[in-house]
């Protein structure tokens, strides 16, 4: 546990469920109906039909009473009682009443609530920031969020006003200065300020990742820069985000890893290839025949492309705190990034 960082993970069993450490070692016993990650210290749990919040030694911290809950985010969290939402402490203290038909988690020191139909927004003094009025709303990011009135998108600051009129027929929350907007039936972004970065011209844009931004143009996926300006050509069948300075795109029906200058890194050959995560990337083995060893299979390269978990699972997802979850002989269980099971043992 570092500060309110607890590295336990969750798992199951049998129909209960608890938390082990990256060692695999039960550390929080099986006893719970349902079990949530941590955050902030604080772990939501189900037992008896109801939700409550443990900390890393398993001990309730707010025992067992709401309806449903999410996990704390800023100091709070949205729980329901009652039918209604509101927000409380780690303590428990309530900040509002359950007031809310729908309750968002904070960012930036706001959180979206429905009432009656319509969002707005509470502090987290548990007053309205902005009163309920809009169709639809997003979480504040760079200071902005995105709100919906009869159809149109805008985008408004954390007093309530305007920062960018309504006027798309989509947006999206701002990512490092930029927004995806749909404007027609065409994408593109914009800046803080409304003004367009580059035109509105392709058939579908994504949220730009280390400086540069998935978009497709006449069905193939390229990457824009900062300015708008296409910055690897339209291409590719698939197109992931940049992490760690690579990009995994699949092209000819085959997926592999390029850098930011288009450059491949790890030549397409997966049939399947994930972004990498903690430097391993899981990838699914193509193989020219079905009968070509791992064919078929998911397993985890490392960056240089080359095998460091061999493919032998039926699914694989991202590592993340050193363990992955994996599908094997038709069950699910956790593997290290040696590709050791730690949970459940009895996977072969």
């Amino acid at each position: 546990m570092t500060g309110n960082k607890v590295d336990l993970f969750p798992v199951a069993k049998n129909g209960k469920c608890g938390y082990i450490d990256h060692t695999g070692k039960l550390v929080i016993k099986l006893q719970f109906t349902g079990c949530l990650e941590f955050a902030e210290g604080l772990a939501p749990v189900k037992s008896g039909g109801k939700l409550g919040y443990i900390d890393s030694t398993g001990e309730y911290a707010l025992r067992p009473r709401f309806e449903d809950g999410h996990a704390f985010s800023e100091g709070l969290a949205g729980v329901r009682f009652g039918g209604k939402w509101g927000y409380l402490d780690s303590t428990g203290k309530y900040i509002t009443g359950q007031d809310f038909d729908a309750a968002g988690d904070f960012k930036e020191g706001l959180a979206f609530v429905e009432v009656g139909g319509k969002w707005g927004y509470v502090n987290r003094a548990g007053e309205y920031a902005v009163n309920p009025q809009f169709d639809a709303a997003g979480d504040f990011k760079d200071g902005l969020a995105a709100v919906k009135i009869g159809g149109k998108w805008g985008y408004i600051n954390k007093a309530g006003k305007y920062a960018v009129g309504l006027q798309f027929n989509d947006g999206w929350d701002f990512v490092d200065g930029l927004a995806v907007v749909k404007a027609g039936d065409q994408w593109g972004y914009i800046a803080k300020n409304g003004k367009y970065v580059g035109k509105p011209q392709f058939e579908q844009t994504l949220d730009f990742s280390e400086g540069l931004a998935q978009v497709l143009v006449a069905g193939k996926w390229g990457y824009v820069d900062r300015s708008g300006e296409l910055s690897i050509a339209a291409q590719f069948e698939r197109a992931g985000w940049f992490k760690a300075g690579v990009a995994t795109v699949k092209i000819g029906g085959k997926c592999g890893y390029i850098d930011k200058t288009g450059q491949y890194v790890i030549t397409p050959q997966f049939a399947w290839a994930g972004d990498f995560y903690e430097g391993l990337a899981a990838v699914r083995a193509g193989g020219e025949s079905a009968k070509a060893p791992g064919a078929g299979k998911y397993g985890y390269i490392d960056k240089a492309g080359q095998y460091a978990i061999s493919p032998q699972f039926a699914w694989a997802g991202d590592f993340s705190g050193g363990i992955a979850a994996v599908k094997k002989a038709g069950q699910l269980a956790l593997i290290n990034k040696a590709g050791k099971v730690i949970w459940p043992s009895t996977v072969k």
